[in-house]
């Protein structure tokens, strides 16, 4: 009798771990374990990234991660060295710094794009005349290095010429433009730009992609050899990522609380702020959350590399849409 007892308590307590998904030998399974360097520190940029690992969403894909911050300590070609090192499995970086390391050899290859619009703009005080980029000239502009390709492309394309538009370095200070010190400043919507907004400062912005020059931002990379080698693993992490992104965007208030669980120092007004402004640049409506376009990507290229005529199989190398096609098929 006790014996019949001891196993109808142990069929009882097999059927409720199947029913609740506490499978004991499921669970026995070790979980996926990767890195994700982040391109920048703890802050509301990739706040689809915290969600995903807050709400389970990348246990649901087996999946355990450790998020790394980026900063001024660790340059973009650092992040990537550390990435074909196996030190990291994913990488955040911009679209052109990706393009520019792949040109010289490293065996990357871009799976998503987060910020379909590029948060560079040209920011000018509101009580300014400057209005378009033809009013750059004669005007001093204050540019990021990395945001000097951009810049020499739309003069280009505009046919405005080089030595009428006075370049001097960027400098992070948020009264540049009110002192006059330089006429307009190239800043991050998200990050510079709103720090001046927020000291009270009126801007007005010029978009470049308004002028033609559609450069990628916040790109999700990987190494050649785990996209070939771990092809599902690459999935079931993009997918559990761009979930994320479309829970955050959903759900903004949820997903900045969760931001300021990886630096309590963060102020919650500001993240927020920095999550309403980044939304429009991620989520534009025309395209799937993390989608990637050929002819932005050959654009791209072409500003980059004018000289290259090899654009073609270089991308068709290095930029690979068959993690988002099989994630949104799926998901169909």
């Amino acid at each position: 009798m006790k014996t019949n007892r001891m196993s109808f308590t142990l069929i009882i307590l097999f059927l409720l771990a199947s029913l609740f998904g506490c499978n004991p030998s499921k669970n026995s399974q070790p979980k996926d374990r990767v890195v994700l360097q982040l391109k920048w520190l703890h802050q509301a940029q990739f706040a689809g990234c915290y969600v995903a690992d807050k709400k389970g969403l990348f246990k649901l894909n087996d999946i355990e991660v450790t998020l790394i911050p980026g900063g001024p300590d660790l340059t973009a070609e650092e992040s990537i060295d550390n990435l074909l090192k196996g030190k990291s499995h994913f990488l955040i970086t911009g679209g052109d710094m990706f393009l520019k390391q792949r040109k010289h050899g490293a065996p990357l290859v871009a799976i998503a794009v987060i910020f379909q619009r590029n948060p560079y703009v040209y920011a000018v005080p509101k009580n300014s005349d400057i209005r378009r980029p033809q009013d750059f000239v004669g005007k001093t502009v204050m540019i990021p290095h990395d945001g000097k390709p951009q810049h020499v492309a739309l003069l280009r394309k505009l046919g405005i010429p080089d030595k009428t538009v006075k370049l001097v370095p960027y400098k992070k200070n948020l009264h540049i433009l009110e002192s006059g010190e330089v006429d307009i400043g190239m800043l991050y919507r998200t990050g510079t730009a709103l720090m001046n907004e927020a000291e009270g400062m009126e801007l007005e912005l010029i978009w470049l992609d308004d002028y033609g020059i559609k450069f990628y931002a916040d790109t999700i990379v990987t190494s050649e050899k785990l996209a070939k080698e771990r092809p599902d693993l690459v999935k079931r992490f993009l997918k559990a990522t761009l979930d994320g992104w479309r829970y955050a965007i959903e759900h903004q208030n949820e997903a900045v609380n969760l931001v300021l669980q990886y630096d309590g120092k963060l102020s919650r007004y500001n993240e927020l702020k920095m999550m309403k402004a980044q939304i429009p640049l991620i989520h534009i409506g025309n395209v799937k959350i993390g989608w990637m376009e050929e002819k932005i990507w050959e654009g791209m290229y072409r500003t980059l590399f004018p000289d290259d005529n090899d654009v073609k199989t270089t991308l068709n190398q290095s930029v690979s849409m068959h993690f988002l096609k099989k994630i949104y098929n799926d998901n169909n």
